[in-house]
């Protein structure tokens, strides 16, 4: 990533700092390599992203769309549907003091926000008003052409108290470098429903980062489904910043022939009586790889919390491998936090059963795997967009029942 390659077009100067800051990281220590305990099993440092550019700005020019929706390609705004009368669109401009005081909310020292930092591409602010009315799910739709280029788009979500909404994130094209970052400030009483669907082309790395602000009562319900790209990996960053917040992040992984998923979630508890829960299910066949990385940290005065996390994987051939690393680090001791992981095959006895019952074996092998992920798909609180991800599902499911080879017959 040459960072310097966007530095001219920065007006303002503590944004002009912080991309410079970002740069002279990334050349000081390099991409983590796996001897970095939060890059051990997603390792960077021979990704080659030190020789990509930043895409530049496409020659399409800003248009409408009938639904209520946001296009980007490459990085940038080239669509925006009729907003409802809730919600406002703001393009932000380099030289915008709003920009900078979201931008310094990104994680520190990380490498996934010096990628939105030293490569920042379009950035937009949503802000939402609380509404009587039950207001239209919002798409993101990200796409992308420059096959040699990186992308770097920035959504920003500022939720007053009492809002409502559901955000859909459709992340397909074939950049060789996707570096989205979703921010949203969850306001008091406000609820966030987020669904993210990962099918970007097998040449495409995928590394995005959502970070989220939970206020006093908010509710955030957070789904992803990750199925394309070579690379990718989904990053979230949660933290309570009053009491009463509820979470829900569910997700899983799709990965066949060689891909690498890498699903990775800090959860940060600073004060009390808040609840959070974390259902992570991955299903790998081939040599694919699966990670999941779930930290969740439960602060002093945070007494209490609830917090639960369970990762489970399924692997359909015996080269595949799934790695998870739960953690928990509580300093409070009124609390009530449990995490786990297994890893397993599919259960010859119930596919034996389903045969004996004149269930074809594909057909068979697909219901085990939809019934493994069941308790992810559960937790979509949208039937339209959980009958979406049943289907992907579904056609993932038929494409890779060929492949198996862990010796049911």
């Amino acid at each position: 990533m040459q960072v310097s390659t966007m530095q001219p077009e920065l007006a303002h100067p503590d944004i002009d700092q912080l991309a410079g800051d970002a740069h002279s990281a990334v050349a000081q220590t390099g991409w983590p390599s796996s001897k970095h305990e939060a890059w051990k099993f997603t390792p960077l440092d021979k990704s080659g992203f030190d020789s990509l550019a930043p895409a530049s700005r496409p020659a399409d020019t800003l248009s409408t769309a009938q639904t209520q929706s946001l296009t980007f390609k490459d990085g940038y705004l080239v669509s925006a549907g009729t907003m409802d009368k809730a919600i406002s669109l703001r393009q932000l401009g380099r030289d915008d003091v709003t920009l900078l005081n979201w931008l310094k909310l990104l994680p520190k020292d990380h490498h996934l926000s010096y990628l939105s930092l030293g490569g920042l591409g379009e950035a937009v602010l949503l802000e939402v008003e609380a509404s009587e009315n039950e207001i239209p799910p919002l798409t993101l739709h990200f796409t992308g052409e420059q096959a040699s280029a990186s992308a770097h788009p920035v959504v920003l979500v500022q939720m007053a108290d009492g809002a409502r909404l559901t955000l859909i994130e459709e992340h397909v094209g074939s950049n060789a470098l996707s570096a989205p970052v979703l921010m949203a400030d969850v306001g008091a009483s406000a609820s966030l429903h987020v669904a993210k669907y990962q099918d970007q082309a097998r040449s495409t790395s995928h590394l995005g980062l959502s970070v989220l602000k939970l206020g006093e009562q908010a509710k955030v319900n957070g789904f992803t489904l990750s199925k394309g790209s070579k690379l990718a990996r989904m990053e979230s960053h949660v933290e309570f910043m009053a009491d009463d917040a509820e979470l829900v992040l569910s997700a899983i992984y799709l990965g066949a022939s060689g891909q690498h998923h890498d699903i990775t979630t800090v959860v940060q508890h600073e004060v009390p009586n808040c609840q959070s829960n974390q259902v992570i299910r991955g299903v790998l066949n081939d040599d694919a790889h699966g990670v999941f990385q779930g930290k969740v940290r439960v602060a002093p005065d945070a007494q209490k919390t609830d917090g639960q996390q369970m990762s489970r994987a399924l692997l359909l051939s015996r080269d595949a491998v799934a790695d998870a690393k739960p953690e928990l680090e509580i300093f409070a001791d009124d609390v009530v936090c449990a995490h786990g992981a297994t890893v397993g095959e599919l259960d010859e006895t119930l596919l034996f059963y389903l045969k004996s019952r004149g269930i074809p074996k594909a057909q068979a092998q697909a219901m085990l795997i939809k019934a493994f992920l069941g308790d992810a798909l559960e937790q979509i609180d949208d039937d339209a967009i959980a009958s979406f991800m049943n289907q992907i599902i579904d056609d993932w499911a038929e494409q890779n029942n060929d492949a198996l080879v862990m010796g049911n017959s």
